[in-house]
Order: C-alpha cells, then structure tokens, then sequence
C-alpha cells in the first residue's frame, strides 16, 4: 500500500501537519493530511526487465571507472594516469621532442620519473591501447546487456569479464 496526494507518492519522509514536522506519522495522520491510500502499481515484466538494464548498466559503468580497470602497476606501484593525464604528457613529450631535448620528466606512481623521449612515448602509447582494449569490451558489455530479455539473464550477467591483463610496467 501507497499513500497518494496530488498525484505524487508519499516518500516516508518528514511530514508537516499543523505546522508540526512529524517524522514517523500514522495512518491516521496521514488520511487527515489529505493523503488516500492506494495498492501499489505492480510493475510489468518490461519494466522491471528495463530497470535491471539501467541497474545492470550503472554498475558496468561503476566497474568501469573503478581501479578494477583503470589501474597499471608502475614500478611495482599500483598507479593510473587519466585521459586527459595522458594528453597533456603527450603535449610535453612533443614538445620536448621539437625542442630537441633527449629526455622528460612525468609523474607516474607518485614520483617524478626521469623517461627518455622514446621511453615515454612507448609507455603512454602502451597506456592507450590499454585503455582501447578496455573500453571496447566495456562497450560489448553495454550491448550484450542492452540485448538481454529477461531479468535473471540480466542479474546473472557477468559484466566483469574480458578485460584485458592490467599493465605491469
């Protein structure tokens, strides 16, 4: 059972009555309140199947962004540089390199790291294609699960799987 007022749904949050706040009110406080009681709507099969997508989709993109994927071992360091990270020393490595200096330094893993200019460019390209290969499966994920049409394939959906090895630089 719901309770129903103007057409919007009663939260369980704090209610005003008689210009008093009331946190748990009763049934009855609620009725002379103006609220009515209502069954609850049972949701359909496509909503429900809808709502374990988003739920299913959300938590694809939470494992996404997490250290589960964007994470590389540097040094012996767990560390990971961001795309726009990654942009701004590809930036610097070109411009050292018109400048004609031999080396650069970047930050990885917390520490200032002294790379020459073809190290650095091998491992920001190694970085990349990383991260490629992992939005790509994360992209087949999104897909696969799209393409789901029941909610226990969805739930029984293994969104973690594919990925590849995390880099050990």
């Amino acid at each position: 059972m719901i309770y129903v007022k103007d057409k919007e749904v009663y939260d369980g949050g704090v209610l005003v009555i008689a210009d008093r706040q009331v946190v748990n009110p009763t049934h009855e406080q609620l009725i002379a309140a103006g609220w009515t009681q209502e069954e609850a709507p049972v949701p359909t099969a496509e909503e429900l199947l809808g709502e374990a997508k988003r739920t299913r989709l959300y938590e694809l993109e939470r494992y996404d962004t997490s250290a589960a994927v964007n994470a590389m071992t540097f040094n012996g360091v767990e560390t990971w540089l961001d795309a726009q990270t990654r942009a701004n020393y590809r930036n610097s490595i070109e411009s050292a390199e018109i400048l004609g200096e031999t080396s650069v330094t970047v930050g990885l893993a917390g520490q200032a790291v002294v790379l020459s200019i073809m190290d650095a460019k091998v491992i920001l390209a190694k970085i990349q294609r990383y991260a490629d290969a992992c939005y790509m499966v994360t992209q087949g994920h999104r897909k696969a699960i799209e393409a789901l049409t029941t909610v226990e394939d969805v739930e029984g959906y293994d969104y973690t799987q594919g990925y590849p090895e995390k880099l050990n630089l």
